[in-house]
């Protein structure tokens, strides 16, 4: 039914657009130059267009326009560019007349006359939204920044969204957070589009999923590594109720909108972009070695190597990864071809590039080559067409990692043995680990996805107060992974990979969109001070997911490596289908520019929901009041030049996933009398036909103000994000026969924060501008409720260390018991009498600083600071040594690296409670804070001579050298190499909670040179 209507919007709007005159006509010419009013410079990119039509340029580099069969009669142009209140300027238009408009812009540091085009409908100035919509200009961020893919982009720039690298495996998925975590059971991650069309952007766990493989130890890879972060002009950040109109029932996580590079209409001329890019890519962390103690036995004749000729006490150590040269220096290579240009009424865009990167380990690599292009068509002032495809082939490689057995970390820092470690003659030593190198650096785990992206849009504006935009396209992606583990005679492996092991896995998911969107515009009252913006849509998305497996256990040679050649086969297979389809409707009214007040609301239907479950209501409301535009604020505008306060509210949703709500069944053979076996099944889960989306609901307020004329702004906001209805598995009694608990809507939670951003520019002269920006957030996330549901208390290594869902904690909070006293004399260590709240899952303050200075309009010097504090981590690596009596503390003497009495007391007990009663292990030492400050980015910029860019044949050239990762401060209590990684970056269900440091690989250092030719 969805697809219907959709489809009938589709063809309503089709044919409407159609009937547009599409004939030639003799117009009128609007030509000029775009500049910044301070410094002279010319500004490139910016869009000027004639209000209320189609017709409009986009400046060169060289900040020139020419707009061309412009409407005739009186005309407003706009002149519009990230980081600039936009410039405009009446004329009269006459037949075949010529016009030329200048304008010098002033940056603003409030922008709150810039176009968001995301989470809004109708007037898109940032004045008139009571949400804020976060804007990072990617243009800006690629040409100074370090930057290898799109969640580098996001890292540091934005209050309230939380990106953790997590591992420093070359395509490993981050984790990102926006405002913190909602649902217990359902993805966490924020909504992805790309130019106005979803994309799949969940990390996925593709390979090593079957016989206790472990999923690659929790690492996963994300579809946003397959883009081209120098194809992106913008991203758009939906945090809070500005979602509910137009994404809806699955918007509560947030929404990112990619907006890629498009052509220069008006620009009659061609630039081309030549980058060449190296990176050496450092470990920044030498692997922990193994420690033991020599006992008699291992001194004595026949004793283990390293203790013969030694006294019984002595301390032997073995570092097997480092001596096996495991870690070493990585790099990439990279080049960026990119060209725009255009004509009268027409403008283009092509690029493609090619990316080679090799990680710190072996079998760690990353193969990625993208295309784009795109063409974007004034028809006439009244219909224009945007025309958009991208294509990518990424292959990675990605070694076993985190907590998986045959992790390199795992297997030197925990399946090693110093006392196996024999000596040569010649002292050099060999085995020692369990897998020797050689057969860790046999396992293949190999991803290839092939990845399509068209979209188009089209604008018909029939009338100066009607206008309508429909935009279609799709994610269409085809996944193959292959994970390989080699027959061999020398046992490098055991169980169910010990004869050879061979995954084979096709997943092919396609995501499809269809959304219009059309808005009515009228002003009346006296000199139209008021505006009614009355906006309406629909949205239609339709997502398949086909995930097909065949494993092949036993393999008679290598060399035939198929799933077929094994002696064992066996395949799974999953698939979905999820569709969805919203209607929205919104009204804005506008008061001159002082006031701007919106409602509306959404209706959402979507496949997942139980038979028996409506429609999903979603109201929203929002009021921008811009108090500096009252008369009374002229005596304070010479010191604070701009001031509005917003509020909003708004209702969004997670979906429950495809099936959810079904009563399903599995296949269950069965002995017929005759002894033969046939095809039969058992119940898994009843179902749920009452099943709702998780409903959320959010109010957010705060205030914007520009200081010293523009040069500082500073923007506040306070959030409220309240999720109910969680979607949580009920427990049934095994007497019912079912083998999978059903889902219910139950619980509740709770993210409240503050978010401050601060950006200004110091100094701006014709010669020196200094740029600087603060972000800064808070989040206090708490479950509220979890209804009659009792989710188990997760145990990690003892089950004195658990993650709990509690009322008024955070979720998957820590509980441990505590150390209160050590007393050495006595030989024991007091803790509490039973577990304590220990600290939350998640960091619950971030702050970012990032500095920008230009000196003489050829050099750039830059720098980008990230921190964070509040959060807690299980290090599982230095726990798992001291229990196996492998770590340098349990065998070195105290104040040599060794821990002291009162230490190794606080670590190995005894523990005792206060009245005497023995309490188990005890791993409060282990639970460490995240705290960091980190150097993320530095980088210097030369713009070369003109001679030095004509003798390469290019118009202009620059250099850029730059470092990533290039020093961490991070608290003395944290043992581990860094505290942002985490051994799992699944985003579903409660693994999601569990933040552990597990034999996880860190970021590492990158130096960075680039060389750019402009032509």
């Amino acid at each position: 039914m969805g697809f219907r209507i959709a489809l009938a919007v589709t063809l309503l709007a089709g044919s409407t657009m159609l009937n547009a005159p599409l004939r030639a006509q003799q117009l009128a010419t609007i030509s000029g130059k775009v500049t910044d009013a301070k410094t002279g410079e010319p500004i490139g990119a910016a869009a000027v267009l004639v209000q209320g039509t189609q017709a409009g340029a986009i400046t060169s580099i060289d900040g020139t326009y020419r707009i061309t069969r412009a409407p005739l009669g009186a005309q407003t142009v706009v002149a519009r560019r990230i980081g600039y209140p936009p410039g405009q300027k009446q004329l009269t238009l006459v037949e075949g007349g010529s016009e030329t408009v200048d304008f010098a812009l002033t940056a603003s540091a409030t922008e709150l006359e810039a176009i968001v085009v995301t989470g809004t409908v109708g007037n898109q100035s940032r004045a008139a939204q009571g949400a804020v919509v976060a804007s990072i200009d990617a243009s800006d961020v690629t040409s100074k920044a370090p930057i290898q893919n799109v969640t580098d982009v996001l890292e540091g720039r934005v209050p309230g969204v939380n990106v953790e690298q997590a591992s420093g495996t070359i395509g490993a998925a981050p984790r990102i957070n926006i405002r913190g975590a909602t649902s217990i059971s359902l993805s966490n991650a924020p909504l992805v589009f790309i130019d106005g069309v979803r994309m799949n952007s969940d990390a996925q766990q593709v390979l090593g999923n079957y016989h206790n493989l472990e999923g690659l130890g929790g690492q996963t890879v994300t579809a946003l590594n397959d883009l081209n972060p120098d194809d992106i002009e913008s991203i758009e950040i939906v945090k809070g109720p500005a979602a509910a109109t137009l994404y809806g029932a699955d918007a509560s996580a947030g929404v990112i909108q990619i907006i890629t590079k498009k052509g220069h209409q008006g620009a009659h001329g061609f630039t081309q972009n030549i980058a060449a890019e190296w990176n050496q890519v450092k470990p920044n962390f030498t692997p922990l070695p193994l420690y033991g103690t020599c006992g008699p036995s291992d001194v004595a004749p026949g004793g283990a190597d390293l203790c013969q000729g030694h006294d019984p006490g002595f301390v032997i150590s073995d570092n097997p990864l480092v001596r096996g040269g495991v870690f070493r220096n990585g790099d990439l290579n990279a080049l960026d071809y990119s060209g725009q240009g255009g004509g009268d009424n027409y403008g283009f865009f092509v690029s493609g590039s090619l990316n080679n990167e090799s990680g710190t380990s072996p079998n760690n690599e990353y193969r990625r080559r993208t295309g784009r292009s795109s063409f974007n068509w004034t028809v006439n002032p009244k219909l224009s067409v945007d025309a958009m495809v991208g294509i990518s082939y990424n292959k990675y490689r990605i070694p076993e990692g985190d907590d998986a057995s045959y992790g390199y970390l795992t297997q030197g820092e925990f399946e090693s043995n110093p006392f196996n470690v024999k000596l040569a003659p010649d002292g050099t030593r060999s085995g020692g680990i369990s897998t020797p190198v050689v057969g860790l650096e046999s396992v293949l785990n190999q991803l290839t996805t092939l990845r399509y992206t068209p979209s188009a849009q089209i604008h018909y504006n029939p009338f100066s107060w009607f206008s309508n935009r429909l935009t279609v396209g799709g994610d269409v992606s085809s996944t193959h992974g292959f994970t390989f583990f080699p027959r061999n005679d020398e046992n490098w492996f055991g169980g169910d990979q010990a004869n050879g092991y061979v995954e084979d896995v096709q997943n092919p998911i396609n995501i499809y969109t269809v959304d219009y969107l059309g808005d009515l515009k009228k002003s009346f009252g006296e000199n139209d001070h008021i505006t009614s913006d009355f906006s309406f849509g629909s949205q239609y998305i339709n997502t398949t997911n086909n995930f097909l497996a065949g494993v092949g256990l036993g393999l008679a040679t290598n060399s035939s490596n198929l799933v077929s050649s094994a002696s064992s086969t066996e395949s799974h297979q999953l698939y979905s289908q999820e569709k969805s389809f919203g209607l929205l409707a919104q009204e804005a009214v506008s008061f001159g520019q002082t006031l701007f007040l919106q409602a509306g609301a959404r209706v959402d239907k979507n496949s997942a929901f139980g038979k028996s479950y409506g429609s999903f209501f979603l109201p929203k409301a929002g009021v921008s009041y811009v108090m500096s535009q009252e008369p009374f604020w002229s005596k304070l505008a010479s010191t604070i030049s701009t001031f509005r306060l917003r509020a909003a509210y708004g209702t969004t949703g997670r979906s429950p996933t495809p099936g959810a709500s079904l009563r399903t069944y599995t296949p269950f053979p069965f002995v017929n009398p005759d002894g033969t076996v046939g095809p039969g099944v058992v119940q898994a889960s009843p179902g749920n036909p009452n099943l709702k989306p998780e409903r959320g609901t959010e109010f957010e307020t705060g205030f914007d103000a520009g200081f010293l004329h523009e040069r500082i702004g500073l923007e506040f906001t306070y959030f409220d994000k309240k999720t109910s209805d969680l979607l949580l598995q009920e427990p049934l009694a095994p007497s019912l026969a079912f083998t999978t608990n059903p889902f219910v809507n139950a619980g509740k939670v709770d993210n409240r924060g503050v978010e401050l951003g601060l950006h200004g520019s110091p100094i701006a002269t014709k010669t020196v501008t200094w740029d600087i920006a603060v972000t800064a957030n808070t989040l206090n996330n708490k479950l509220v409720s979890l209804g009659d549901i009792a989710i188990p208390d997760r145990a990690e290594i003892s089950p004195d260390m658990t993650f709990r869902y509690v009322a008024g904690k955070p979720l998957g909070a820590w509980y441990s018991s505590k150390v209160i006293k050590v007393d050495t004399a006595a030989g024991f260590a007091t803790v509490t009498n039973t577990p304590v709240y220990a600290g939350p899952q998640f960091p619950t303050f971030q702050a970012n600083l990032s500095n920008t200075v230009t000196l003489f309009h050829n050099l750039r010097l830059y720098a980008l600071f990230t921190s964070q504090s509040g959060g807690k981590i299980l290090n599982v690596t230095p726990l798992i040594q001291d229990l196996f009596g492998t770590s340098a503390g349990v065998n070195l003497p105290a104040g040599k690296g060794g821990y002291s009495l009162e230490e190794k007391i606080r670590r190995f007990g005894p523990f005792q409670t206060a009245d005497g009663t023995p309490v188990g292990l005890v791993l409060d030492s282990y639970l460490q804070p995240t705290d960091f400050v980190r150097l993320q980015e530095v980088s210097a910029t030369l713009s070369l001579p003109a001679n030095v860019a004509r003798q390469l044949h290019a118009a202009s050239a620059s250099i850029t050298v730059a470092g990533k990762n290039l020093h961490l401060w991070k608290s003395s209590k944290f043992q581990g190499y860094d505290p942002e990684v985490i051994s799992s970056t699944q985003t579903t269900g409660t693994n999601q909670f569990a933040t552990t440091e597990e034999f996880t690989v860190p970021q590492p250092r990158r130096i960075v040179v680039r060389l750019n030719l402009q032509f």
